[in-house]
Order: C-alpha cells, then structure tokens, then sequence
C-alpha cells in the first residue's frame, strides 16, 4: 500500500498527473499505477476490474495549505477491506485492516457525492465533496514490462480528460528546471551562478563558438540533443547563456521554477522555444529582478495547468504583453503577477479564468498599477482570493463588476492597502461560502462609502481588522452581517469615524458593535429605520 501511495506522489510531483479541483476526493484504480517492486498482497487478490474486489489510491487537493492529501482504500477477494485512510491516518498505530467491513465500492467513472461522512479517516469531507473515480485506459506497453495508463473520467458533469499523461516523444526536450533559495545556487548541473548570468539566447543550433567559455548538455534525457554554453563578449564577469537545438527547444512539460533567482539578467531570448506541452509554469521567471522586458508572445500555453508565481518579484518589469496566451485550462493563477512593482498597464481581456480556482495574491503589491479591468474575468470555480489586490496603493480603477464568488471560502486581505481606491461596490458578492475574512479592507484609507450589503459571514469566526483605518469612511452597509459565530474582532473598526453611517440588520447587530466593538457609534442604522 506504501509503495502505491508513494509511487503516485511522484507522479502528482511530477506533474504526470494533475489532481487540483477544489473539494474533490480522486480515486485512482491502482492497474494504472506501475511500481519497480511490491504491491502485491499476500492475503487475495486486489485487482480493480472486479465488480467485487478492488484498490484505489485516494488524492486531494487541500486548496487551504496547496498541498495533498494521499490514502487508500480496497477490498480484496479474501473479504479484507480498508475504510478510505489518509497515508498519514495509516501510519498511526491501531487495527485498520479486517474483515467484514461494510465498505462501498466507488463507481468507475463517474462523480458522486460522498453520501457517508463516516469512515473517511484523515481527509477533508463534508455533505458537498465528490468523490471523482477515474478510469484506467489502457496505451500499450513502453518497452519496459509496463503499462501505461491514461486516466479519465467521463461521466456527469466532467466530459474532457481531468488526468492526462502526458508523454513527450520529441527528442529536443529541455531538462527541468529546480526551485532555489537564492541567486547564489548554480543552474541546471552547472558550475555558474544563476546571479552570474546577464542575458540569455534561444537558437536554433548547437554550433557552440570556440570563444565559449564552457558548454554542455541540458537535454531532459543527455541525449546531446539540446546544448548551453557560456559566453562573456564584453568581459565584465558576467555571462550570456546559449541554449541551443537543431530545431525548436521543447521546453519540459514541467518549466516550473526554469529561470528562478536570475536576478542579473536583463534579457531573456525565447524565440525558439516551444512551450506547446508545457503543464506547469510555476515560478517560471519568479525573481529575475532586473528583467525590464519580456516577449512572451509566442508562448503556446494551451496545456498549461499551473501559473502560479509565474512572474513573481518582477520587480523591473513595466509592461507585459500577454494577450496570446490561451488560458483556458488555467486551475492555479496565485501569485501571477505578485511584486511586479513596476508594472503600469496589464491587459487582461483574452484571459479564460473559467477553470481557474486559485487567484490568491494575483495582483500583490502591483504599486504602479492604476487601473484594472477584470470584467471578463469568469471566477465561478475560484476558492481563493486572498491578498488579491493586497498593496496596489495606486489603483485609483479596479472593475470587478462580474465576479461570481460563489465558491470563495478565503478572502482575508483581499483589498488591504489598496490606499487610493475612493469605491468599491461589492454589492453582488457572494460570500456564503467565506470562512476567512479578516483584514479584507484594512488601510483602505481613501474609501468613503462600502457597499457590501450582500455579504454572509454566517461561517466567519475572525473579521478582525476588517476595516481597520479606513478613516474617511462615511457610509458602511453591512446589513446582512451575522455575528453569531464570531469569535475574534480586535480593531474591526478601529479608525473608523464614531459618526460613520453604519447599516445592520437589526437591533441585536447594532448592539452587538456597541459592546463589542465601541459604544461610541452614533450612527448605526437598522434596515427598518432607513
């Protein structure tokens, strides 16, 4: 059972399989899980074609934390079984594994919801989750003993693949890159700095000059076939980096963290890159401070997955042009453009954000922004949208006049510091989802009148700071707040004028502010008194 669950954590880690709806429970039948050894088990047989015996790996994706939950669960020809359990739950001490259990086996390819909360040991459940069963599609054999598998899921309301192996036969394949610490670490199994590198080229050749102070392979597979090589053209102890294929560079389907911590280099050439099979862009151009400019206008990202922190600190960027990208497959967009302080327009119109669910710290810390339209923007499946616009001090425009935030349960900070806005009507919100809020308007400083007057906080226990110095604030609508659950408050309105025009629901809101908050507010109104 270890070696199943470990055995998938690669293959998520590796982005073979990418497992990220929100509130989901994937069950993989294990006939698509191949292992180097083990997994056999010595009491029945487990395989999953039997309508009466089966083994599944469990996976979910914690959107809270961004990370998984793996487990387990069968049945096999002998009547032993295992409840659903975390690989967490199962390395606890106690007798898991028996007989006569009263255990449900998941339907192959289909999405239901999980009708019992009990037995589900170590993941995240509720009256809501679906329970998403994949089915294991047979692609012949690799040459090595093994099948290989591509998983799908084609029932209810999930018609395309939501688990693809993706397998990339082009010999030109750029190596992975490696998430680092600083700028000080050295780059794809050199000896160089990434601190060290001024510039970067695409080509298409491997004709490295005999000038070159060092050269070598950063093929995925060291077939030769994709070559760098150094160069210092005008000797100032800092180096111009060559990749180079006969051909087009196909970049890994995995590009995450690629040029991370290249915090010298002013130029990156990515003419000849193809980045058709690219899945994951995570962190990609993440810290390449002094990078003033980027043409990424030829990148082809109609597979990619994951965007998060792709352009994160930035910092010299002043424009970007995006419009090319195809978006459509989008799930994770968090901290996209987190610490670009130096961008001054984005143009977001052709962006498809229908799959996206993760929008945490999208826009962080843009200080040159003045405006933003995201009236395109569909955020129907989006969960989090925390510190979204968090310290875009001078976003005087910000049109989200279309947001669906059915499905959000985080915004804490999400317009905090955002000092030079003077309105914002988020009378459309829906919040009935939200369990974190707090901060969400802190050091609005320049707001006058807050329409929020859709907002339920039914499932919030924190609004501390909420409002926190917004001190020109004259009218604030919160007319549907319940307090109920409401557990921590400190300086919810700390800041706020005494003779702001408050809205609540009814008297026992009003009286709930005035013994919890201050007794000071003059001006708090029910709905019946307007």
């Amino acid at each position: 059972i270890g070696n199943y669950m470990t055995a998938m954590v690669n293959e998520v880690n590796d982005l073979t399989y990418t497992f990220t709806e929100p509130n989901t429970i994937y069950a993989v039948p294990i006939e698509c899980i191949a292992l180097e050894r083990g997994g056999t088990n010595p009491f029945g047989a487990w395989h999953q074609a039997s309508n009466s015996y089966w083994a599944y790996v469990l996976v979910q994706y914690d959107d809270e934390t961004s990370s998984y939950i793996y487990g387990y669960t069968f049945k096999d020809s002998a009547g032993y079984g295992l409840y659903p359990t975390s690989q967490a739950k199962l390395n606890e001490q106690g007798k898991q594994i028996q007989t006569g259990l009263e255990l449900i086996k998941p339907t192959s390819g289909k999405v239901t919801n999980i009708a019992s909360l009990d037995n589900w040991s170590g993941f995240l459940v509720d009256s809501t989750t679906n329970l998403v069963v994949l089915v294991a599609e047979k692609e012949g054999n690799t040459g090595n003993g093994v099948t290989t598998c591509t998983l799908q899921q084609k029932g209810n309301n999930y018609e395309d693949a939501i688990a693809e192996n993706v397998e990339i036969l082009e010999e030109n394949v750029l190596m992975k890159g490696s998430q680092v610490g600083s700028s000080e670490e050295t780059f794809w199994g050199s000896k160089y700095k990434r601190s060290e590198i001024e510039a970067i080229y695409t080509v298409s050749n491997q004709d490295v000059p005999e000038k070159a102070i060092d050269s070598w392979d950063v093929s995925a597979t060291k077939n030769g076939k994709v070559t760098a090589w150094i160069l210092d053209d005008d000797n100032d102890n800092l180096y111009e980096l060559y990749i180079g294929a006969n051909g087009r560079i196909i970049v890994n389907n995995d590009a995450s963290f690629l040029f991370m911590y290249f915090t010298n280099t002013t130029k990156i050439d990515l003419s000849n890159f193809d980045t058709s099979n690219v899945m994951n862009m995570k962190g990609m151009f993440a810290y390449c401070y002094a990078l003033a400019s980027l043409d990424v206008s030829s990148f082809d990202t109609s597979k990619t997955l994951n965007m998060h922190g792709l352009f994160v600190e930035c910092r010299s960027l002043k424009r970007l042009d995006i419009s090319s990208f195809d978006t459509s497959k989008v799930v994770n967009m968090s901290q996209l453009f987190d610490r670009c302080k130096s961008l001054i327009e984005l143009d977001l119109s052709s962006f498809d954000t229908s799959n996206v669910r993760n929008m945490a710290a999208m826009f962080s810390e843009c200080i040159s922004l003045s405006s933003l339209d995201l009236s395109d923007f569909d955020t129907s499946k989006v969960t989090n949208m925390a510190q979204m616009f968090y310290k875009c001090e001078n976003l005087t425009t910000l049109n989200i006049s279309n947001f669906n935030t059915t499905n959000v349960t985080d915004m804490s900070w999400m317009f905090s510091n955002c000092i030079s806005l003077t309105s914002l009507d988020l009378s459309h919100f829906d919040t009935s989802n939200v369990k974190k809020i707090k901060c969400m308007f802190q050091t609005c400083e320049n707001l006058i009148k807050l329409n929020i007057s859709s907002f339920d906080i039914s499932n919030v226990t924190d609004v501390a700071y909420m409002f926190n110095k917004c001190s020109k604030l004259t009218t604030l609508d919160i007319r549907n707040f319940d307090f109920t659950k409401v557990t921590e408050y400190k300086n919810m309105l700390n800041k706020v004028s005494s003779t702001s025009r408050i809205v609540v629901k009814d008297d026992t809101a009003r009286n709930w502010i005035k013994a919890n908050i201050s007794s000071n507010y003059t001006n708090i109104v029910t709905v019946d008194e307007l």
